[in-house]
């Protein structure tokens, strides 16, 4: 194993706590988000999306257009939270 954690490393992130109803609708939210169209195209957009650097991004996705509102989106902590609610098995 190439980590450089102790073998009895804790995984579990302390800061968190049991999710609400509240945490279960947002997620409920975002998952209707993302089934929208708009959605759908920034998720198929950024299939495409090869920058490897800085200058790259810049030109693949100048400020303002739609790129760049694509690559927010997709990229954004909302699919974040989606994906680390259901990695936790809540």
């Amino acid at each position: 194993m190439l980590s450089h954690r102790p073998a009895d490393y804790d995984y579990t992130v302390p800061y968190m706590d049991k999710p609400t109803h509240h945490d279960v609708d947002v997620i409920l939210k975002l998952y209707e988000l993302r089934r929208e169209d708009r959605m759908r195209k920034a998720r198929g957009w950024l299939f495409g999306y090869k920058a490897s650097n800085a200058a790259e991004h810049q030109a693949a996705c100048p400020p303002g257009s739609d790129q760049d509102a694509y690559y927010r989106m997709v990229t954004s902590l909302g699919h974040g939270v989606v994906v680390r609610h259901v990695r936790s098995g809540q």
